[in-house]
């Protein structure tokens, strides 16, 4: 709150150095193709920056980002949050808009708490068919980091 008079890239910084985050990229929203499917929000939304694209997957929240040759990036229990870049705000996937100018957000799991449910290998497996991607790995080896 103290950065907000500084403008939107002062907010950006305050949160990335108060959460050991990091901002995996900045750039437009290119493709929303998120459905809803059996109370879910399902689907992917792409982000162009630069010379690059980042594809961020979707189940109600945001679940796993790889770039555009297929390196994951972050994978939940990361937390995975995008903020609009005219407000410095984290904006929902429900509000991401194709043309919108956003940063893509993380923090390591290892940096923050995470509840008995997350540690359950069995909730893995429903999320993982339903959005054709492998969580469940990534949710249990410590060694996988985000990408830097």
């Amino acid at each position: 709150m103290q950065a907000e008079p500084e403008g939107p890239e002062a907010v950006l910084e305050a949160v990335v150095h108060k959460t050991n985050g990091r901002i995996l990229g900045r750039g437009t929203v290119t493709t929303k193709k998120v459905r809803y499917s059996g109370a879910f929000d399902v689907g992917t939304i792409e982000v162009s920056i630069a010379n690059r694209r980042l594809t961020l997957h979707v189940m109600n929240e945001y679940m796993a980002v790889e770039d555009d040759e297929g390196t994951r990036m972050t994978t939940f229990p990361d937390v995975i949050t995008t903020f609009d870049l005219k407000k410095g705000l984290p904006v929902s996937v429900g509000d991401v808009e194709e043309g919108m100018e956003i940063a893509v957000f993380a923090i390591d799991k290892s940096q923050v708490p995470l509840s008995s449910s997350v540690k359950d290998p069995s909730v893995y497996p429903e999320v993982e068919e339903m959005l054709g991607i492998d969580l469940q790995s990534y949710a249990f080896d410590k060694e996988k980091k985000i990408y830097a």
